[in-house]
């Protein structure tokens, strides 16, 4: 649910042709743009609007994949830490009743709270400025109390002096969740509903509403079916507290679009309210590239104009809502699939404006057995071997060896590849002889060390049991993987090898994931011998040729050959 937004508005390729969205009408051009995007597996929901008039708002792909229920406008899906600016915008209005003000400490809702806990002020958790940890437990859907949550919190040493300086807080919106339902006496999704969703007229957002059956999407991981968050350890009335206020509520673009007009007047929020719930407080880096609200984060865009906007995903479901306040658009976008939303808000902004931006590559239908007579694994002279295999209309392409890796898989800076890779070696080692320090410590104080020994060496466990005693650890590489950084590892044992995946976020690490197989490309056919790769954030994609026994691969100016052993 990392807040993290990027300003790079135009994505261009050597391989697609760049288009300017100045020329004709702004609807055919996006409607162009996804209906290309959404054969490549976009799969989500869109809405632009200018002006005031909503220019497009559809869903694409499947909502449902096993049952065939494709995504609709009105489509529900996570929206992550978009709950932030609702969380906000519920103290706000407790402020306008006069049941709190925002310079006051927590103590008064908190009586527990040790002095420097108590002395924390409602403004530092709005700002992330109150120098807390992001989370205090493992994962978002752990059993944990609104009581057990502050008592965590309050219990754990400060990461910084309240007020001293920026760090995003997840922990921090659910104890502004917590007095949202102390003073009112309600739950958190029940206050938002009556305070918030209803006079907004926002009727499919929450955590829990009779939505229709089909229309709450599943989310998609490497082409499996992850489910929904619905599916997941929930309290009866929405997420535990380790989610709770601070993500996982569900919306619809449509509602998205309603709250934004909700907030162009005074219907739900006072002039003073909002002038406090928009004003750029803190800085969220030191250079101030954007600065933190109440919820929101505030950039000036490369116009000179501002952007109000916030983001959130939970590593399946990934939302973006974007409002150019002074240039009268809003966008939105929401994905449960492979390409991720944030990646497509990058580069719509650029159809809106008229910046250049890249057209996805046409692609073709090429008969299945042309197809599979390019299915088969491929050996470069290194001894790296890239497997191909075809998956319905497109090939996948995965990569056995470091050099194979970095052709394959969008390739982050040499310097910090480099250093992410020499970290996982550490970690894996260090793990291998029951030492889980450096995973601790990599995780930045996310998870703590006994939940990171717990956790990890079960898993070693399992695996030693299964393969037995730990051999040696080769890191195949540091690449861009939705929707974030990581690094893969192959642990090499007795019996066989285990591969595992190590998520990073600006440094720190957020996840580790066993996985049954390597990460694999997408090839889609643009002639029944050519296949291309596609990325929203790649602006070098792979072009893969295929001539008899051998497969000639192309990235920018690096060319490959690889042929497939003899009988």
């Amino acid at each position: 649910m990392k807040h993290a937004i990027c300003l790079a508005l135009v994505v261009l390729s050597s391989l697609v042709a760049p288009a300017r969205a100045a020329d004709g009408d702004l609807s055919s051009k996006l409607e162009t743009y996804l209906g290309r995007l959404e054969k490549l597996g976009f799969s989500g929901t869109v809405l632009v609007a200018k002006d005031g008039k909503v220019v497009l708002e559809k869903g694409y792909g499947m909502a449902d994949r096993e049952r065939k229920i494709p995504m609709a406008a009105d489509s529900v899906i996570s929206i992550g830490s978009i709950t932030k600016p609702f969380t906000a915008a519920a103290i706000l209005k407790l402020e306008m009743a006069g049941k709190l003000r925002v310079e006051e400490p927590i103590g008064r809702f908190f009586p527990g709270a040790p002095p420097e806990k108590a002395a924390i002020t409602i403004h530092q958790l709005l700002t992330h400025s109150a120098g807390l940890e992001s989370d205090y437990g493992p994962t978002d859907y752990e059993a944990v109390s609104r009581d057990e949550i502050a008592r965590r919190v309050f219990a754990a040493p400060l990461r910084t002096t309240p007020g001293k300086e920026y760090f995003y807080s997840n922990a921090g919106y659910s104890l502004l969740a917590a007095i949202v339902e102390i003073l009112s006496g309600q739950s958190y999704e029940a206050y938002l509903r009556a305070n918030l969703f209803e006079p907004a007229g926002m009727k499919a957002t929450g955590y829990k509403v009779a939505w229709r059956d089909g229309q709450v999407a599943h989310g998609y991981v490497d082409g499996k079916d992850w489910g929904t968050i619905l599916d997941k350890p929930w309290d009866k009335d929405g997420p535990y507290w380790n989610l709770r206020g601070n993500g996982g509520l569900h919306s619809t673009a449509g509602d998205m679009y309603r709250w934004h007009l909700a907030l162009e007047g005074e219907k739900i929020l006072s002039k003073s309210a909002k002038d406090k719930y928009f004003k750029p407080h803190v800085p969220e880096d030191p250079e101030g590239h954007s600065y933190y609200a109440y919820g929101w984060a505030v950039f000036e865009t490369p116009r000179k104009t501002r952007l109000v906007a916030h983001n959130g995903s939970n590593g399946v479901f990934v939302a973006d809502f974007r409002r150019y306040v002074d240039e009268n658009v809003v966008i939105y976008a929401a994905s449960n699939g492979e390409m991720s939303a944030t990646a497509l808000t990058e580069v719509l902004p650029a159809v809106v404006f008229g910046s250049e931006y890249a057209i996805p590559p046409a692609v073709v239908a090429v008969d299945a057995t042309a197809m599979d007579r390019v299915v088969g694994s491929y050996a470069l002279s290194s001894g790296s071997r890239i497997d191909v295999t075809r998956d319905g209309a497109t090939l996948r392409a995965s990569a056995t060896g470091a050099d194979t890796f970095a052709l394959l898989h969008s390739p982050l800076p040499p310097e910090i590849a480099a250093k992410l890779n020499a970290r996982v070696t550490t970690m894996v080692e260090a793990a291998s002889k029951g030492d889980y320090k450096p995973i601790a410590e990599a995780f930045d104080g996310m998870v703590p060390l006994a939940d990171v020994t717990k956790n990890e060496s079960e898993m070693w466990n399992a695996m030693r049991e299964r393969f037995g005693a730990f051999r040696r650890v080769e890191v195949l590489g540091s690449a861009r993987m939705r929707p974030m950084a990581a690094t893969v590892a192959r642990l090499e044992f007795e019996r066989g090898s285990r591969y595992m995946r190590f998520g990073w976020q600006q440094g720190q690490l957020v996840g580790i994931r066993v996985i049954d197989e390597l990460p694999v490309i997408t090839l889609y056919p643009t002639s029944p011998a050519e296949f291309v790769s596609f990325s929203l954030r790649d602006p070098n994609p792979i072009t893969v040729t295929a001539s008899g026994t051998s497969i000639t691969l192309r990235r920018g100016t690096v060319e490959v050959t690889a042929s497939r052993p003899a009988p």
